[in-house]
């Protein structure tokens, strides 16, 4: 891998980070939206920056040169945060989903939008077309959060989940999902 890769690959770990503190308030009752865990690391990884910062500049020539290059982490955190608003912001996500559901019978089938948290995306679930299988979601795109995955429903039969990745979203892929109808619990 270059260089490149191995520090996108950093900064994506921040944001599984983010997520996984998330998921960790939400179990001991502090439910927060991603986007604010965000604004929550920002602004207190900055506050740590500025006050390291400080302490740093006060020391001599070669501690402060030791001290700033330790700095490097922290500031890396707050550029992909501010960078990925950016691009959020610059490049914005499609306001749908679409595809087609391939099954052996496709009466009665419903397609949603799942959260990071498990909750709906959208404003609910939508029928799949019954003779072509095709399906299309509309929802509002969110600052710091995206769909990751797709519901599937059919009564009688246990729900289906396929993931979403934020690039399939951005080059507006239409996805292809394979039902297997297995009875519910």
């Amino acid at each position: 891998m270059s260089d490149a890769q191995d520090a996108l690959a950093d900064l994506s770990m921040v944001a599984e980070a983010t997520e996984q503190l998330s998921l960790f308030l939400e179990n001991v009752g502090i439910g927060i939206s991603v986007f604010g865990l965000q604004v929550a690391t920002l602004s207190l990884t900055l506050a740590v920056f500025i006050i390291l910062l400080t302490v740093a500049w006060n020391k001599t020539r070669h501690a402060r040169y030791a001290a700033l290059a330790g700095l490097t982490p922290l500031a890396l955190v707050i550029m992909y945060i501010l960078a990925s608003w950016l691009g959020q912001w610059l490049n914005p996500l499609p306001d749908y989903v679409s595809g087609r559901v391939v099954a052996d019978d496709l009466h009665d089938m419903t397609v949603g939008l799942l959260g990071f948290r498990n909750e709906p995306f959208a404003a609910g679930p939508e029928y799949v077309d019954s003779i072509t299988g095709r399906f299309a979601l509309n929802y509002q795109p969110r600052l710091g959060d995206y769909p990751r995955r797709l519901l599937l429903k059919k009564p009688g039969c246990g729900d289906s989940e396929f993931p979403i990745s934020q690039a399939g979203l951005k080059s507006q892929q239409r996805f292809i999902l394979e039902f297997v109808c297995r009875e519910s619990p």
